[in-house]
């Protein structure tokens, strides 16, 4: 950890304590903060994921700095003989090439039409410039956040997300599926070739023991209880993302992430809401429509610490050892200001490095699609959320179409992509139901 990330993670938990001493007092003194110290306490909550912000951006800097260098240490140190030159002949297509390649595709069809160096550049790639769709694949092991990823890619050869992609499209996708998708924070995530049917077996084998045996004596049956989930691949669009013909000209545009961001961040958002409140007819069964209650709050619009300690223990014990909380952030900003019997506050700041933030020693996640506390709302989910399966098929498409916006010098583009997900033991986590 650099100076400045524990400078700034030292003032974080400095800015916490704070924080903490006014919940403690008001609930020593057996009261609600004050108007003057709620405001005090929402300025310094501010403070606190703003520091947050700066650590993440010092941290990412750091991991991709040291990419840089041992991606340089290896270039330096790599030997000048025939057998090293032999295989670098293998791999034709740089990535300028790639970049080049998707230039050629985008712009084939337009007016301004396709450069001879991007022609050359689709033939390297094994582009069709003349067909109207291009197919990639996501990487094939699924990421659950961003920082994972990076690692990911640091290891991965150019062929995981489809050779002839250039280097930025792939990965703005990814990046942008994982922001608007705190589901993939937590759910377990699987990635296949096809999109046929995917039958899952489901077991809660909790409730059942085994059996202490006198001598000669047989053992009984135990019949396991199973289920089955069937993960589809329903089939998801960005919608139509226009561009200009002179934005796709501009050479000093990094046309792959900007299409890439657009088109990922629109899928990520619906995916997002299907996996979290879908409704499991022809989209996902989501992770809080399939929860059931543990506790049923006395307020339409707060919980309280006893109410929270009781959905913990509805949940079996088997599953609270990789437990984590989710809830939206409006409700995040409520449950900081709650307290323990102890009078300590249930949140605490993530201080080492990597180390998450807290809500009564579990790590929790915010989704957004999670609704606010409100009447009869399923407002909070704590248990094993890994049970919760999310299926990705590896295979996307990209859409162009040329003619459709010629008349206003536009080009628009469709991403498709196909996904599922539903969970494979709901007995795994619970939700507080708002009254």
């Amino acid at each position: 950890m650099s100076s400045e990330v524990k400078r700034l993670r030292e003032d974080r938990a400095g800015l916490a304590k704070m924080a903490n001493d006014l919940l403690s007092k008001a609930a020593e003194e057996k009261r609600n903060l004050s108007s003057e110290e709620e405001a005090k306490f929402d300025e310094i909550h501010g403070d606190v994921d703003q520091l947050k912000s700066q650590i993440d951006r010092h941290e990412r800097q750091a991991e991709l700095d040291a990419d840089l260098e041992s991606r340089i240490d290896t270039a330096v140190g790599r030997e000048d003989t025939p057998e090293v030159r032999d295989t670098a002949k293998v791999q034709v297509a740089t990535a300028e090439d790639r970049n080049q390649a998707l230039r050629g595709w985008v712009m084939a069809g337009t007016p301004e039409g396709v450069s001879e160096t991007q022609r050359d550049a689709a033939i390297k790639c094994g582009v069709n410039l003349g067909s109207n769709e291009l197919g990639f694949k996501l990487n094939r092991n699924a990421p659950k956040n961003i920082r994972e990823y990076r690692a990911a890619m640091s290891t991965t050869d150019n062929t995981a997300g489809g050779f002839a992609i250039p280097t930025g499209f792939v990965p703005t996708i990814e990046t942008a599926l994982l922001q608007f998708s705190g589901m993939r924070e937590v759910a377990t995530i699987i990635r296949t070739e096809s999109g046929n049917d995917l039958p899952f077996v489901t077991v809660n084998d909790t409730g059942n023991t085994g059996e202490l045996l006198a001598e000669n004596t047989a053992v009984a049956e135990q019949h396991v209880v199973t289920g089955q989930v069937i993960l589809a691949g329903w089939k998801y669009s960005s919608k139509v993302v226009k561009a200009s013909i002179e934005l796709l000209t501009d050479q000093a545009v990094d046309l792959e992430s900007y299409l890439g961001a657009r088109l990922g961040e629109r899928i990520g958002r619906i995916l997002n809401t299907h996996l979290t409140t879908g409704s499991g007819s022809s989209q996902p069964n989501g992770l809080a429509t399939g929860a059931t209650s543990g506790v049923t709050a006395a307020s339409g619009t707060a919980v309280t610490y006893a109410e929270l300690i009781d959905l913990k223990h509805s949940v079996d014990p088997a599953y609270r050892g990789n437990a984590t909380w989710m809830f939206s952030d409006a409700t995040l900003a409520a449950l900081k200001k709650l307290v323990d019997g102890d009078s300590r506050p249930l949140w605490n700041p993530g201080i080492a490095n990597g180390e998450p933030d807290r809500l009564d020693g579990d790590p929790f996640v915010v989704n957004n699609d999670v609704l606010d506390m409100a009447s009869s709302a399923k407002s909070i989910i704590y248990g094993d959320l890994s049970k919760y399966i999310i299926r990705d098929v590896a295979g996307m498409t990209l859409l162009r179409l040329n003619e459709r916006y010629a008349d206003v010098g536009q080009v628009g583009f469709i991403a498709f992509s196909r996904h599922d997900g539903d969970s494979l033991d709901a007995t795994a986590y619970k939700c507080i139901t708002m009254a």
